[in-house]
């Protein structure tokens, strides 16, 4: 049976750790098992004859198919199980070196291979950099584009700015003119992402064969590989704020007095993280939660200067890079789009599924000439139309965001063949006859997403068990700062915009945890698969 280390500097399991971590997981728990029993029964798919729209179908799936591959999975896990004398051989720097290799490798061929082109906000990102690095702001000034009223891109949206900075940075090592040097290095942060989860796997666990199961369920979840041809920031901001998470964990494992150097480490990253996407500060602030957590338990007062540091460099960090483009281009940005605006669009209907994109949020900053009070004086009032209507009427609440939910997090692809296939490439139009066709159009791309569907389908179930283990554990706040990302993810995508392709980088943690529940169910039961075979055998003979 998995016992759950605790941290060697002894952490006392007080009332104060028992309302916090508890608290995380029973929310985790909820929100995943509601996902975990939906996918079995129904899968969320985006409307092939309104593609480009995104228009999410839910269609129901075939529940005794589902269980006779859930079958199948416990089969073969449990077979594999049986060479665990061998899987415990394997070094763990071995393990964390192939996986990291192979997800290069893969990963690189498939950009080369599909040579995406950044468009619409990934492309106005891009075309920012590119002018940057030439001397030409106006990108900067203004957009060409009918629906931005010809105004800057970022007069609505200055808190891309931090992805102009980090991407431009990337180009100017790489070279600028395609993205497929970012789309490469993507695929590096990505593999750079897995070896962090592995190390953090290796701190808070230390189970020998663990790292093993881990890895081959990170392998298998193809997703992620596949949306590395987004040139944005998803991937670079996950992968740094993965990385700050691992620093903030060791610090916390560490009893050296020179671990204080983690933390700058720590906050390094998660600096970056918020400056490649702007929505990791909920990375930012689930990092906080477990110091917190971690420096009352201690008693160690002095650590908690660190918890302003975390929230204000990021901060001063990402206004420092606006302030910094305002000037190279001689424009005043001001606030741009808010949260509240985003809430508000969050909280409404759409025609691509509840809470999607619907345009409220830009519509109102530009209704009133990008005047940020007025616009969220309008927000407050329709959030709170809204509201009412969802206490009056509670059967279309809960129709309103079991749909949110299930169409971000139950559409297994995560739109990670989508992002490039409604793209255009570099190469050009692809050939009807080609392999990459198929893929967009044709039978592999059929089964890509049956496959999609079916390790969605049994990561969740894993992530449920693994769940359930940790209820039963006094587990610490390095823990609870890498749940907390995904409950972060889960509240705030309830709430605000939705879109599936934003839950991919939730899906790895949900296939770290996953990978945690497999290995506690195997320890817990687990069975001599071949010996249960040759017996069935002999009582039948």
């Amino acid at each position: 049976m998995i016992k759950v280390n605790k941290l060697d500097s002894g952490i006392k399991w007080n009332i104060f750790n028992k309302i916090c971590s508890y608290g995380v997981v029973i929310i985790a728990l909820i929100f995943s098992g509601f996902i975990a029993i939906n996918s079995m029964i129904q899968t969320s798919v985006i409307d092939p004859k309104n593609f480009v729209g995104e228009k999410i179908l839910y269609e129901k799936d075939n529940l005794f198919l589902n269980i006779l591959f859930i079958l199948l999975f416990v089969f073969i896990a449990l077979a594999l199980y049986n060479l665990k004398d061998y899987i415990l051989k394997i070094n763990d720097r071995t393990i964390m070196v192939a996986l990291f290799i192979y997800t290069v490798v893969v990963g690189i061929i498939w950009v080369l291979k599909v040579q995406s082109v950044p468009q619409t906000d990934a492309g106005y990102v891009f075309s920012a950099v590119q002018g940057s690095i030439k001397g030409d702001m106006t990108p900067f000034r203004e957009l060409n584009d009918a629906m931005f009223k010809r105004q800057s891109y970022f007069h609505l949206y200055s808190y891309q700015l931090g992805m102009v900075f980090i991407e431009e940075i990337i180009c100017r090592i790489g070279g600028h003119e395609t993205a497929l040097f970012l789309e490469v290095v993507n695929v590096v942060a990505l593999a750079s992402a897995y070896v962090a989860l592995l190390k953090i796997a290796k701190k808070i666990w230390n189970k020998k064969g663990l790292l093993f199961v881990m890895a081959i369920f990170l392998a298998t979840a193809l997703q992620p590989i596949l949306f590395t041809t987004f040139g944005y920031g998803n991937i670079i901001s996950f992968s740094a704020g993965i990385w700050a998470t691992y620093f903030s964990i060791k610090f916390m494992h560490s009893e050296s007095k020179f671990k204080w150097v983690s933390l700058i480490f720590s906050v390094v990253f998660v600096t970056i993280s918020v400056l490649a996407k702007y929505n990791s500060m909920i990375i930012m602030l689930s990092i906080v939660i477990g110091l917190i957590i971690f420096i009352i338990n201690k008693k160690d007062w002095k650590y908690f200067v660190a918890i302003p540091i975390f929230i204000l460099v990021p901060i001063l960090a990402s206004n420092l890079v606006v302030r910094h483009y305002e000037d190279k281009a001689t424009m005043d940005y001001r606030d741009g789009v808010s949260q509240k605006l985003y809430l508000c669009m969050g909280l409404n209907d759409s025609a691509m599924a509840p809470g999607w994109y619907n345009g409220i949020a830009k519509g109102l900053f530009t209704k009133y000439n990008n005047q940020i009070e007025p616009a969220e004086k309008e927000a407050d009032e329709n959030i709170s139309a809204r509201m009412k209507t969802f206490r009056e009427d509670p059967a279309y609440a809960y129709d309103f965001f079991s749909k949110k939910v299930l169409s971000q997090w139950n559409e297994p692809s995560f739109e990670s063949i989508w992002v490039s296939q409604v793209k255009s490439h570099y190469y050009g139009n692809v050939e009807k006859t080609s392999w990459l066709d198929s893929v967009y159009n044709g039978d592999i791309g059929k089964r890509l997403y049956a496959y999609f569907d079916i390790h969605q389908m049994i990561m969740m179930l894993l992530l449920v068990a693994g769940l359930i283990a940790l209820l039963k554990y006094k587990f610490n706040p390095d823990v609870i700062s890498l749940l907390t990302i995904l409950v972060g993810g889960y509240l705030y995508h309830l709430l605000f915009e939705g879109k599936s392709q934003y839950i991919l980088v939730y899906y790895i943690l949900i296939v770290f945890f996953a990978s945690f529940g497999a290995f506690y169910l195997l320890s817990k039961y687990n069975v001599n698969f071949v010996k249960m075979i040759y017996k069935l055998r002999k009582k039948k003979k």
